[in-house]
């Protein structure tokens, strides 16, 4: 059975370069910000996160894919920090609200969700919450996926979110709908837990973009889309991405992705 050690305990081995500002929080999400998403792929001059790209690869298509540019990263981590903020110090009434609204009252017996990344741990999460996500292509993809045609069901949706934690009463580690990966040669876990190997949850949501429901959509931070598959007749593709918020407003994103491997 994988030992899989617990995510806190875990994030405090893995965190570098980041000032603890959580444990001045009484609950479980640090704060928000009204920034959207940057959007990274492995072509683009600002590259997403290598560590967790090349987790997601191998974890759903294998080796091979590691260095396919097939997959999409929605950065808030850096990114979000550049709008407004709402938190126990700024904003504090709508800050206040938008803890009722999860459920996020009391104080949390965790400390601050801390969504871990290879860079920067330190992030915000998304003021508004989401009810449906489409990602679609302006060119045929496939036979089954001409143009304009959904293109949920050969993308997997990967976050780690506080929605999932506090719906479930704190518990951080999921053996469902999750991604969990192998983590080896780790001079620091070495040394606090012995000879390896470990396990690391990567996100605690992770599933087929065509069975999300709107909680996979909440409290949301970082988030991945991942290609199952490539193109019929490999080329670039104009990818679109739609979400639509639970008060109706629509947020549009576009990139390219060249289903190409990157030299």
């Amino acid at each position: 059975m994988k030992k899989i050690l617990p995510l806190l305990s875990l994030s405090l081995l893995l965190l570098s370069g980041c000032v603890d500002l959580f444990d001045e929080t009484e609950t479980l999400v640090y704060g928000y910000t009204d920034q959207p998403w940057a959007i990274r792929t492995k072509a683009t001059t600002e590259k997403a996160n290598d560590w967790d790209m090349k987790f997601m690869s191998v974890a759903i298509s294998g080796d091979e894919w590691k260095d396919i540019d097939h997959l999409i990263y929605m950065d808030l981590a850096s990114h979000g920090r550049n709008g407004v903020i709402y938190s126990a110090q700024s904003n504090v009434d709508a800050f206040k609200q938008l803890c009722e609204k999860h459920g996020d009252t009391k104080k949390s017996p965790i400390g601050s969700f801390r969504q871990i990344t290879q860079s920067d741990a330190c992030i915000y999460h998304f003021f508004k919450d989401f009810t449906t996500l489409e990602v679609t292509s302006d060119q045929d993809f496939d036979a089954a996926h001409p143009a304009g045609s959904s293109l949920l069901d050969i993308i997997h949706y990967a976050t780690d979110s506080p929605y999932r934690v506090l719906r479930n009463n704190y518990q951080t580690v999921f053996s469902d709908n999750a991604l969990t990966v192998e983590v080896t040669d780790d001079k620091y876990l070495s040394e606090f837990y012995g000879e390896g190997p470990f396990y690391r949850q990567l996100f605690n949501i992770f599933k087929q973009a065509s069975d999300l429901q709107p909680g996979d959509l909440s409290i949301l931070g970082n988030i991945y889309l991942s290609f199952d598959k490539l193109p019929d007749a490999i080329g670039p593709r104009n990818i679109m991405i739609k979400m639509t918020a639970d008060d109706g407003m629509v947020y549009d994103f576009e990139t390219v992705l060249t289903f190409a491997k990157i030299q």
